[in-house]
């Protein structure tokens, strides 16, 4: 347990906010206070953890030692305006956003970031999740260290430049992946084909990727050169400016990624 942190509230009640209440209350930390604008999630999820549903969120300062903001990028300033001034340890748990602005606003602040995909009704182990974290002071740090490792086993001082560089990197990773299997999805469904179909061939990919560097395991027209078969695609994408453009480019992606190695 944190000799600072012993409660927890949040602002927010979507998917990240669902996994960390669930994981920080399991392990001892009693959330205490749930903060959301769309009150049915509030509602339900504190009604998992056994905490009290706010109507505001200054409601929040007077529940806990901490408060985790976990509300999209574009929401967190105005919240932020509305708890502070506070003397509590506000954090938040975003991939892209500075702690540069959150320290002219709190005086003890920082970031515990996990790096996964989070739904709220999906098993994820949180023990197996990179969390990152970032503080205002070297104290705070250690807190936050504590608190995190409570939860995870992979627990890492990133400051922001580099969260943000890992955070873009997770958007190629995941949710452009994510997207591309959307797309797959749709082809093999105009032609009345299975998405199942894809999923030994999904996994495969994935587990490659995590034994060997991603440039030696791709495979594939583009990457054998096969123009022949590029062109076959390209021609049953015509329906389809978008996804035609986005095989063209993928293909050049992976070509100008070998140079002109002979293969």
């Amino acid at each position: 347990m944190s000799a600072q942190i012993k409660s927890i509230s949040f602002a927010g009640a979507g998917n990240v906010a669902t996994h960390l209440a669930r994981a920080f209350n399991n392990e001892g930390y009693p959330v205490t206070g749930i903060y959301s604008p769309g009150m049915a999630s509030a509602t339900v999820l504190a009604s998992e953890v056994g905490a009290k549903v706010c109507t505001s969120i200054k409601e929040l300062d007077q529940l806990a030692d901490l408060i985790i903001i976990s509300v999209p990028d574009h929401a967190f300033s105005e919240v932020l305006e509305a708890l502070c001034p506070t003397q509590k340890i506000i954090i938040h748990t975003s991939g892209g956003l500075d702690l540069a602005g959150m320290r002219e606003k709190a005086a003890k602040c920082g970031v515990i970031y996990p790096l996964q995909t989070f739904s709220k009704n999906t098993v994820v182990n949180i023990k197996e999740v990179p969390f990152c974290i970032e503080a205002s002071d070297k104290e705070l740090l250690e807190e936050l260290h504590t608190l995190a490792s409570s939860v995870s086993d992979v627990v890492l001082e990133i400051d922001s430049e580099k969260r943000r560089v890992l955070h873009l990197s997770a958007v190629f990773a995941g949710n452009f992946s994510n997207n591309m299997y959307a797309v797959a999805a749709e082809i093999l469904k105009s032609a009345e084909l299975s998405f199942q179909l894809l999923h030994p061939l999904i996994l495969e990919t994935a587990r490659k990727a995590t034994l060997q560097a991603p440039l030696e395991a791709q495979t594939g027209p583009a990457r054998r050169k096969d123009h022949v078969t590029m062109e076959a695609h390209e021609t049953m994408l015509e329906k389809s400016d978008l996804y035609r453009q986005i095989y063209e480019l993928l293909s050049k992606s992976i070509q100008e990624n070998y140079g002109k190695e002979d293969v």
